[in-house]
């Protein structure tokens, strides 16, 4: 067809548009008649890249056809682009309706809003097809091609104007923008359009509602019979303007959302960018970026859907199916991200199983290798069925089916109610108004309810989300509302303390003030106001959440008293004037401080707690959005629908989760490994000699670290970081050597760890010996003894002992004889040794009548609960001291008294009555290390026999360990 002369079935279309304006006279008639026969023109040949679809023309094929581009995504000489076309018609329409010098009569008033109407129609279908495929090029970076036929659209070689790039102009390197970047280019001109008509026409109205396409009336039509288009035999079906303006925003929000994730992935993608090296302007630079283009967007999109809020009817029969009210998911994620990038919350899993033990590290390798197969498999179908032909009516429906019944499984997991199937009451499985009105009344009563009855209520564990979530919020909010007793309730102990010693104790005495201790604890009181509020409100019918721990300086405080560091150093230092009372005082004092430091610590998890509500709730919100959409368009329409493109097919969703899980135990995988190694995974790594060398090999390129494995989209280059960390795990075994030694020590608790050694130095004779002196060594065993009875625990505790120390490297062993003149290790490595782990462990209680039993041993407990550090290869230079690979337990383990799920907790029947003990036989699979600063050995009293603890003059524990390069790992 050509773009300059019309065939003549479009000249007789206009020929008879012409008598419609014979009403008119002279010079009006001819104009009218000329610029609405140019208008319809234009209409005509903007929309005749519908032409063939679905039949015999793909969904690529038909947005080529609209952009104007050839198979190789280049313009085609001399071809002119719809969208000029339609824009020309809606121009021209306009034009009719609002000149008073035309004076066209009502009917042809009528036909150019017609005209205008299905121009902006078309317009706005083509802008959506066309975004839709770079929408779906960059969000799914896993579908490059489709099967049989290219896909690449003109332009895409360079970004976009506007696009987001660094400050050579190119694409920021691991954040794949681009697409995104056309993507929402395409939909905002789209918008752009249809506001800039509404602001022009002489009415400004769109149509959203079409009652003659009931139950679907979002749905219009053209090539009616009362205006035929002649490049169609049969009259089409079209989504309304409204319909396709709320779509459009929709996309437009996930574009915008995509680019902010994007840019908050990427800007962790390179090592260049970390902290300290080349490039690290740009991770904030790239961090600044997203939160401006999701500030700028979100609110772009906000301000688009106000004018579309007001022209609509209200609610479901209005904004509501032309989903216009989705805009406020768009806002609640971007909010949800922002929060994030401006916590400096870094877009990585947290490895919370820390096991590193070589059986488990090869369950890794296997879990990984399977959902290798199942993602490449998954991807061979989502390829597949991605810019499909129509199969069959009946076909599509039933995807769509069983795409709904995937939502409202999603639905269901997150907030715990089922909407239920069609006809049912009272929900209607979300295919009613009053259903989904029901439903989320169910959702707030729910949410009220579980405010309402506290962390008691069962609905808080029936295993949704919503209840998980909530439950985090409330307990935060127990935590600290107690903290904050505590800390009101501190003046009033230290005014009892006061009236027992009957004097004034001054805390603070100077030449310029006189601060009481009383005085000074009510005034931390006043300068760390502590606030909670959890409540449920209607109207709005929502909840409402406030966790805040604040700070304001009083006259009372000096500047010491204002950091969390200094000012428990100073108050540590106070002269209390009362001798009497002065230690219970400080002791009050401190605990009011650590009350204060233990407040803010909750409130910081409550406010985390807060924003994955929020989060949690623009879930369920597009979920809902997502399955009454389905149903109401996928269900019959989006078969024959090119602008219903967008939303995912099963095999997509399968395959989208199967990479998912993909890639997270692919990072799993590389934490676990470089805990083993105990050395973090790097392209370039370290040879040998020190010197930096790349994995090889362009595969290995984009995989500068753990953390790259996140901007993996194919299944292709899953398999590529795997073979990574293969290659990396090879090379490390050619590049560490040394520390293959086997490790003994005898620890005593008593002499190595506490300090009452029976060992001194001889002077004189240069060497350590035992101490001749046998009362003093009898005064050192009842001090271990009256230890022992300090860490007695009370009555009501599970556990008879509790008793914390440390094993660290370096540590010194006080147990030494023999013609040494220093003390040697507490476990005897080399400052060759690196990567030691335990790979045996007992214990041997010593004293007299400790307990009786046929085993002669006792249960204990003995956890790693502090910070454990694994010596790094450092065999390179002598000189330099050794780094550490350290982990902070507690952040990942609950206390050793509250539970017993810690990998690093070892249960030994340690001997009595000269028993040595059993080893235990966990140690082997996990293999930790030696290495912590706070080990909790604890003594239950259900598990055990009566123990005379007093008795007690030692605990030794038998270390044995190896250090050096793991064992092969089969890959």
């Amino acid at each position: 067809m050509s773009p300059t002369r019309p065939p003549l079935r479009i000249v007789a279309t206009l020929l008879a548009l012409a008598i419609l304006v014979s009403a008119n006279s002279g010079r009006a008639q001819s104009q009218v008649a000329t610029e609405l026969s140019a208008a319809t023109n234009a209409l005509f040949f903007g929309r005749d890249y519908l032409v063939g679809f679905p039949e015999q023309k793909t969904r690529n094929g038909l947005r080529k056809d609209y952009l104007g581009v050839d198979e190789n995504g280049d313009p085609r000489p001399g071809y002119k682009p719809k969208i000029d076309y339609l824009r020309e018609a809606i121009d021209r329409a306009v034009n009719v309706r609002l000149d008073p010098g035309i004076g066209a009569s009502p009917d042809v008033n009528l036909l150019a809003r017609t005209v205008a109407w299905e121009a902006l129609e078309a317009l706005l279908q083509g802008q959506l097809v066309t975004g839709n495929g770079n929408l779906l090029k960059g969000l799914r970076v896993a579908f490059p091609t489709a099967v049989g036929e290219g896909e690449k659209p003109g332009g895409d070689n360079a970004a976009p104007v506007g696009c987001p790039v660094n400050s050579s102009g190119q694409e920021y390197l691991g954040a794949n923008l681009k697409d995104l970047c056309y993507a929402k280019s395409y939909f905002q001109e789209g918008i752009s359009a249809a506001l800039d008509f509404m602001a022009r026409d002489a009415t400004g109205e769109i149509r959203y509602f079409e009652p003659l396409n009931s139950p679907f009336e979002q749905y219009t039509f053209f090539s009616a019979p009362g205006f035929r288009d002649p490049n169609f035999t049969n009259q089409m079906n079209i989504q309304t303007t409204g319909y396709l303006l709320g779509n459009i925003l929709d996309r437009y929000g996930k574009a915008v959302i995509g680019m902010g994730d994007r840019l908050w992935r990427g800007a962790y993608f390179l090592r260049e960018r970390s902290p300290g090296q080349p490039r690290a302007a740009e991770r904030q630079e790239m961090l600044d970026k997203a939160v401006a283009e999701m500030q700028r967007g979100v609110h772009a999109q906000f301000m688009a859907a106000l004018p579309l809020a007001a022209t609509l009817n209200e609610g479901d029969q209005g904004y509501g199916k032309c989903r216009v009210d989705q805009v406020r998911v768009s806002a609640a994620t971007a909010v949800a991200f922002i929060d994030r990038i401006r916590r400096g919350e870094a877009p990585k899993l947290d490895n919370l199983g820390l096991n590193s033990s070589s059986s488990d590290i090869a369950g890794e390798i296997s879990l990984v290798h399977q959902l290798k197969g199942a993602a490449a498999a998954k991807y061979a179908l989502a390829e597949a069925a991605l810019w499909r032909k129509k199969d069959s009516q009946n076909q599509v429906i039933a995807e769509a089916q069983s795409l709904r019944l995937g939502l409202t499984e999603q639905l269901t997991s997150a907030t715990g109610i089922n909407p239920g199937p069609d006809g049912v009451a009272p929900y209607f499985g979300l295919s009613t108004g009053i259903g989904r009105s029901n439903y989320r009344a169910a959702l707030n009563s729910k949410i009220e309810r579980m405010i309402h009855e506290g962390v008691s209520s069962s609905l808080l564990t029936d295993g949704s989300e919503l209840g998980s979530t909530l439950l985090q919020i409330l307990r935060a909010k127990s935590d600290i509302d107690g903290a904050q007793h505590r800390i009101e309730n501190i003046p009033a102990q230290i005014s009892v303390e006061e009236a027992r010693s009957g004097g004034v104790n001054l805390a603070i005495d100077t030449t310029t003030r006189k601060v009481t201790s009383a005085q000074l604890s009510i005034a931390l009181v006043q300068a760390f106001p502590i606030s909670t509020s959890v409540g449920f409100s209607c109207p709005p019918c929502a909840p409402s959440f406030s966790m805040s721990a604040g700070f304001t300086p009083t006259p009372l405080l000096a500047d010491i008293f204002q950091e969390d560091i200094t000012r428990a150093q100073a108050i540590q230092q106070l002269s209390i004037n009362n001798a009497n009372s002065a230690a219970t005082i400080k002791n009050l004092l401190l605990q009011q401080n650590q009350f204060i430091l233990d407040a803010k610590a909750s409130v910081v998890q409550g406010q985390l707690a807060i924003a994955s509500f929020h989060a949690l709730q623009a879930k369920i919100d597009r979920l809902m959005e997502n399955h009454i959409y389905v149903q109401d368009s996928n269900g019959q329409k989006w078969y024959s629908d090119p602008a219903i493109i967008f939303e995912q097919e099963r095999a997509e969703l399968d395959y989208t989760a199967a990479l998912t899980e993909y890639v997270r135990e692919l990072y799993v995988l590389s934490q676990k490994l470089a805990v083993r190694w105990s050395e973090s995974f790097e392209n370039p790594y370290l040879r040998l000699d020190g010197v930096a060398e790349t994995l090889g090999g362009g595969l290995y390129d984009d995989f500068t670290q753990a953390e790259s494995v996140f901007n993996v989209y194919r299944a292709s280059e899953g398999d590529n970081f795997l073979n990574a960390l293969q290659e990396w795990d090879l090379r490390l075994r050619n590049a560490r050597q040394g520390g293959q030694a086997d490790v003994q020590a005898r620890v005593s608790l008593r002499q190595d760890i506490f300090g009452f050694t029976d060992v001194v130095y001889n002077a004189a004779a240069q060497r350590f010996e035992t101490n001749p002196d046998a009362s003093a060594r009898e005064l050192n065993k009842r001090r271990f003894r009256a230890l022992v009875l300090r860490a007695q625990q009370p009555p009501a505790s599970p556990y008879l002992l509790r008793l914390e120390f440390p094993i660290t490297y370096g540590q010194l062993s006080r147990i030494v004889t023999g013609n040494l003149v220093a003390q040697p290790p507490l476990l005897p490595v080399s400052r060759s040794d690196w990567n030691i782990r335990v790979t045996d462990l007992s214990a041997k209680v010593i004293g007299q009548n400790i307990a009786q039993n046929a085993f002669n041993t006792i249960r204990l407990d003995l956890t790693q609960y502090g910070k454990i550090e694994i010596p790094t290869y450092h065999p390179r230079q002598a000189s330099v001291y050794p780094n550490f690979l350290t982990f902070n337990l507690p952040l990942y383990y609950p206390d050793p008294e509250e539970a017993s799920v810690s990998a690093y907790r070892f249960s030994l029947n340690a001997g009595i009555n000269g028993n040595v003990g059993q080893s235990n036989t966990f140690v082997p699979q996990v293999e930790p290390t030696p290495f912590c600063d706070r080990y909790v050995l604890l003594i239950e009293r259900a598990a055990n026999p009566a123990i005379n603890l007093q008795n007690i003059e030692d605990i030794e524990l038998t270390v044995r360990a190896r250090s050096g390069v793991p064992p092969a790992f089969s890959f």
